[in-house]
């Protein structure tokens, strides 16, 4: 079992450099859409990802063009069981985390139909991640409800 501290480190790594989404794929031979959700963070230099790799499992890979960043990837109830160690730590991606167990509540067996509802919500689900992790201009939101508003010098803006 990790430690708090080792947890909290994780869910700020996580917050900073990771991803959680749901995404849709179709199986081979099947005609329904089928969802799965993804835990993935990515770096530079592998050594954080090790870290991740000793407290929860999983690999690195070399990713991206000529394998110049590394890759943790972890999907389904895998990246839930992490998901749900760094929760209470987390702060920019807590909705998406929120989701993301719900999205794996809703998942099911292989091989069981799920009810229309429950194909539905996910697909909500999946909606609401592609809005939550679109980006966004580096002014697009402020600090707070108190904080001026202020049109950006756009000349400023690299």
């Amino acid at each position: 079992m990790t430690s708090e501290l080792q947890r909290a480190w994780a869910a700020g790594f996580i917050d900073g450099e990771g991803c959680l989404t749901v995404v849709a794929c179709t199986a081979k031979g099947c005609s329904r859409e089928q969802y799965q959700g993804i835990l993935d963070v990515c770096q530079a230099k592998p050594a954080p990802l090790d870290a991740l790799v000793g407290l929860f499992g999983g690999g690195v890979r070399p990713a991206g063009p000529e394998g110049l960043h590394y890759r943790w990837r972890l999907h389904g109830h895998q990246a839930a069981r992490v998901v749900e160690a760094v929760l209470p730590y987390l702060v920019a991606k807590r909705r998406q985390a929120e989701l993301f167990l719900e999205f794996c509540t809703l998942k099911g067996t292989r091989g069981k139909l799920r009810s229309v509802e429950t194909m539905a919500r996910q697909a909500e689900i999946l909606t609401l991640f592609r809005v939550l992790n679109a980006r966004r201009s580096r002014h697009a939101e402020r600090l707070s409800e108190s904080a001026p508003e202020i049109e950006p010098d756009l000349r400023m803006v690299r």
